[in-house]
């Protein structure tokens, strides 16, 4: 990650610490040496969760004490319309301002941008994904489809299926 893209939440970062944290990412490092705080990155973790057409790389920037300080979309394969709608609503990525590591692994509570929510929702599931990984709690639902999906909705597609069964892997 671009030290200038970091400056841009941590005004103070002068450098990137030589090694990563546990569970990835990097510390922050003002003029003195000290951190000022550190940033974790969505991909790989979060590359198979989709939005309209492709996956979105997201920037997770947090102060010393575990506080997001800020949120940027680093690259995505998603439709250039729909991640142009996000960044252009900054209502979206700051709404994780502020919230600690904890409190945002478990914020499911989303106001999507209109007119690119499937996007919206990959990049806050991704999100949610990275920060639970990072403290070993898998993600169980999907904000896109947060309802289990039921046998009578399988039966037109599949006339003999007898059950559903959730994929544990998401």
């Amino acid at each position: 990650v671009a030290l200038a893209r970091l400056q841009k939440f941590l005004p103070a970062a002068e450098s990137l610490a030589e090694t990563e944290r546990r569970g990835g990412g990097r510390n922050v490092i003002n003029e003195a040496g000290e951190t000022v705080g550190y940033y974790l990155q969505t991909s790989p973790e979060s590359d198979h969760l989709l939005g309209f057409s492709g996956p979105t790389n997201t920037l997770i920037v947090f102060s010393p004490e575990d506080q997001i300080v800020g949120i940027d979309i680093l690259s995505s394969g998603d439709t250039r319309d729909h991640v142009k709608q996000i960044l252009e609503d900054e209502r979206f990525l700051d709404s994780f301002q502020g919230f600690s590591r904890r409190e945002a692994a478990g914020n499911t509570s989303v106001d999507a941008v209109s007119g690119a929510t499937l996007t919206s929702l990959a990049i806050h599931e991704g999100i949610l994904l990275r920060l639970r990984v990072q403290e070993d709690k898998p993600l169980h639902s999907s904000l896109r489809f947060p309802d289990p999906l039921t046998i009578e909705q399988v039966r037109p597609l599949f006339e003999s299926a007898d059950s559903v069964e959730q994929d544990d892997h998401y």
